[in-house]
């Protein structure tokens, strides 16, 4: 098997925002655990709390509490993303846009560190609040800015060029 090329390694990428997001949660809980600070204005707030519930639908869904599900699922997701990446270099002919390998690196990263925190922390967490409405990290931060980058590749029916416009 070949070495991937240098545009398709994403590990360095993945290893460093995974590291920041695990080191920032490892330094709250050494310096502050408790400790909430507003940041801007009324909009965003740093609260510090741990999210046991182990997904978003583990608060409506009570058996995506139990952590070996939770784990499997995070796992699955992870293979899911890395198939998809696979393919955009298959078909990209070994040279994937920026933008993929920003969004699969993002989403790679995102993966892992859940599975870290399911694993390690046994929740997630979460530090960054907007009052009234939800917390969360920067695993979510990778997460989301990911989606404009993943979204395309998985309507993309498998094997199909992406089209060029003629010009």
């Amino acid at each position: 098997m070949s070495k991937p090329k240098q545009s398709q390694s994403l590990a360095p990428a993945v290893l460093a925002l995974t590291a920041l997001d695990q080191g920032i949660k490892i330094w709250i809980t050494s310096r502050c655990p408790g400790a909430g600070v507003t940041l801007i204005s009324q909009r965003l707030r740093f609260q510090p709390m741990i999210n046991r519930d182990l997904s978003w639908a583990g608060q409506f869904i009570p058996w995506l509490r139990e952590k070996r599900t939770a784990i499997g699922l995070n796992a699955a997701a992870l293979a899911v993303i890395w198939n998809k990446w696979r393919q955009t270099c298959r078909r990209s002919r070994g040279n994937p846009s920026r933008f993929s390998r920003a969004g699969a690196a993002l989403a790679l990263s995102a993966g892992l560190c859940s599975l870290l925190d399911k694993s390690l922390w046994g929740g997630s967490l979460d530090y960054l609040q907007l009052p009234g409405k939800c917390t969360f990290d920067l695993k979510d931060v990778y997460l989301f800015s990911s989606l404009p980058a993943l979204f395309p590749q998985f309507l993309r029916p498998r094997g199909e060029k992406k089209r060029r416009p003629k010009g």
